[in-house]
């Protein structure tokens, strides 16, 4: 097994973000992506360290030559759990862990899973370094199993692009066990904790204390931007809007960097951060429709985003016609049809008319998320591709809500809808 220095332990972490970035890229795109694409695409205007991009080209070249061995191996170690069920973040770590485990031989197996878990606690779920640990876990063993069933052989070449082992599939379980009850490690041995800070880009020598306590976050996963028409703090927000920053705010708090392009109101600020989201506010109300794209090509169309989302509530914006990004996505919470003309004077109740017409033309083959069936039903007669239409419901805020804590003496449901005057 090879030594590493420090600086070569702390480049090789930096790395394995930049590896979930290409994956995350290049399975956003679909078919006909490959992931050699995914990795030109990614570091596309962006520097990359020469230090690390030898080891991230070797873990890409060495995933594409190895791809159906390593997806056995974290399928076997999965009960009653398929790879197409787990979210983007999970499934790029545990192939990023197995793919170190299994091939790349100067390695060591529990350094593997040590760097994945770490991973997962900054982009993954609540459970996802418990799930992760244990899949990686079941992937370790059975390696090393098999490695002492076939007793010592030749030492395995650290720059080969094959398998260095051939992991054993395991005994299928007839137990049901969810992911966040994989057996792992993490209940005899605790993972690195979650606000232990990375290296610095620039470690100090051996035995000098680094300059600050502070974590350190790493390159963020995504560049997202979002399009919407308000943001949370404009007095005109509603539900929509505190949806908005409820979902991005999460995803920065996750590594993910978040710009949302929006209008503004008199005396409120140009550029402002709200939830950690990057706010840049242009035009009034009525006005974003003109003033948003002109703000995206003077401010933001310099800045690379991976993602483009429009938050589409009511009136569209067409982003997808002015934006430029690798993938973008359409998030529907209602539409106004025909109820516009009960709702504003004849004039803006035509123009926002027609610009749903529109919708089937601007948006079409782009994957679409609709908050309710009810809006899913209203853009499928509109003409989207039913193939592309998902149903996400929106969730309650249990921080400002929750059950009275002494019970009506009859059933009693509260339901809170919209307030206008």
């Amino acid at each position: 097994m090879e030594s590493l220095t420090r600086q070569e332990r702390h480049d090789r972490s930096r790395t394995r973000a930049w590896f979930l970035q290409v994956h995350y890229r290049w399975e956003a795109e679909g078919r006909g992506f490959t992931l050699e694409r995914a990795l030109s695409a990614t570091l596309e205007g962006r520097l990359v360290s020469p230090r690390r991009l030898p080891y991230l080209e070797r873990l890409v070249r060495v995933f594409t030559d190895n791809r159906d061995q390593i997806d056995a191996a974290v399928a076997s170690a999965m009960d009653n759990w398929r790879m197409d069920r787990l979210s983007f973040v999970d499934r790029s770590i545990l192939r990023l862990g197995a793919t170190e485990i299994i091939c790349i031989a100067e390695v060591p197996g529990r350094v593997a899973i040590q760097e994945a878990v770490r991973l997962a606690q900054r982009y993954g779920g609540d459970d996802s370094s418990r799930f992760v640990n244990g899949v990686l876990d079941g992937v370790y063993r059975t390696v090393e199993n098999h490695d002492s069933l076939a007793g010592d052989g030749p030492p395995p070449d650290p720059q080969s692009h094959t398998l260095r082992r051939s992991p054993v599939p395991r005994r299928p379980s007839t137990r049901q066990r969810s992911p966040g009850r994989q057996r792992s490690p993490a209940r005899r041995r605790r993972p690195p904790p979650e606000d232990d800070p990375p290296p610095d880009d620039d470690p100090p020598p051996e035995g000098r204390p680094s300059p600050s306590s502070r974590p350190q976050p790493l390159t963020p996963l995504l560049r997202i931007l979002v399009v919407n028409w308000l943001d949370r703090l404009n007095p005109a927000a509603g539900g929509a809007e505190e949806h908005l920053h409820q979902v991005f705010g999460r995803l920065v708090r996750r590594g993910h960097q978040v710009t949302l392009l929006c209008s503004g109101w008199p005396g409120c600020e140009p550029v402002a951060e709200v939830d950690g989201i990057r706010v840049h506010r242009a035009g009034r109300r009525y006005t974003f429709g003109i003033a948003g794209p002109i703000e995206y090509e003077r401010r933001l169309a310099h800045e690379p985003s991976d993602v483009v989302v429009e938050d589409l509530n009511k009136v569209p914006v067409l982003a997808p016609l002015w934006s430029r990004a690798p993938a973008r996505l359409l998030l529907v919470h209602h539409l106004f049809g025909a109820t516009a003309f009960r709702e504003a004077n004849w004039a803006l109740a035509s123009a926002t008319w027609l610009l749903e017409r529109v919708i089937p033309a601007a948006y079409r083959g782009l994957p679409c998320v609709a908050v309710s069936e009810s809006t899913r039903d209203d853009l499928l007669r509109r003409g989207l591709e039913p193939s592309r239409l998902e149903v996400v419901r929106n969730g309650v805020n249990l921080d400002r809500l929750w059950p009275a804590p002494e019970r009506f003496p009859e059933p009693t449901i509260v339901f809170l809808g919209r307030l206008q005057k």
